[in-house]
């Protein structure tokens, strides 16, 4: 993926609707390999890849690390992507409320301050209730898409909000800086 022109870059998409799990195996390759720039032509093939469950955590863990990116407009995509797929509708994909908090989770406890912002931007999407950010498209090559889960019920809302204020509840009572800033974003979104 790393020495492919605009139109070779067309063929990978169109490619990578047939063969999901190849094609994210070939962008894993690539990044292991220092093709980190080339992938940010990539962003938004990783949140369409993200779309199924099975696909979610290897497409948000290479769209994690292109959000380190030092050039801006790379790290800024990926990290805006990446936010987009925490929503409880309109995210693009149908990872489980539950995978889903893994991942927040996961950012949140690292020692990595980036890792930290990425995970309180993810948690801000998952505790939005009104505003959601539509500016992706969903179409994937000939296959049948919807814009990602969609809670059916009450029970279903009631379900994502009480998993995510759970998470919310463990982080914010232990101690330090990160605790704080868990607070601060949940009574900014439920303030």
């Amino acid at each position: 993926t790393a020495a492919l022109n605009e139109a070779g870059r067309e063929i990978f998409y169109n490619v990578a609707a047939i063969v999901p799990d190849e094609a994210l195996a070939a962008l894993r390759r690539s990044h292991d390999a220092g093709a980190v720039a080339v992938h940010s032509e990539y962003v938004d093939l990783l949140r369409l890849l993200a779309y199924d469950a099975e696909r979610f955590d290897q497409s948000v863990a290479l769209l994690v690390e292109l959000a380190e990116v030092d050039e801006s407009a790379t790290r800024k995509g990926a990290a805006d992507v990446l936010a987009s797929l925490f929503f409880i509708k309109l995210s693009g994909t149908h990872a489980p409320i539950q995978q889903r908090l893994r991942v927040i989770e996961a950012l949140l406890s690292s020692e990595l301050p980036q890792y930290q912002q990425l995970g309180l931007r993810a948690l801000g999407s998952a505790l939005e209730a009104n505003h959601y950010s539509y500016g992706y498209g969903f179409e994937f090559g000939g296959r049948s898409r919807d814009f990602g889960y969609r809670p059916k019920t009450r029970a279903d809302v009631a379900v994502w909000y009480s998993g995510v204020v759970a998470m919310v509840e463990t982080i914010a009572l232990r101690d330090g800086a990160l605790a704080v800033q868990v607070s601060d974003q949940f009574a900014l979104d439920f303030g």
